[in-house]
């Protein structure tokens, strides 16, 4: 029988939210820089950073779905 840990759902989640701060500082300090943004006029988004908070929302929910996963398959053994 396999046995699921909490661990390893922590360490997706945990990673996942890592991976993010990086670009989301990015994105703070363009959107500081260019305060046209607040006035609705449009300016270019670096969409390198876009890419990396898209997988870090991937990873994030991977280690949220193997949580539950892993909560749901606990409850049934006892």
């Amino acid at each position: 029988m396999e046995q699921r840990s909490f661990l390893g759902a922590g360490l997706l989640v945990t990673s996942g939210a890592i991976f993010m701060i990086h670009p989301l500082t990015i994105f703070m300090i363009h959107f500081m820089k260019h305060s046209q943004m607040a006035t609705g006029h449009s300016a270019v988004i670096p969409g390198g950073p876009l890419l990396v908070v898209i997988l870090g929302l991937g990873i994030l929910g991977l280690g949220l779905v193997k949580g539950i996963r892993t909560e749901r398959t606990a409850v049934t053994i006892r």
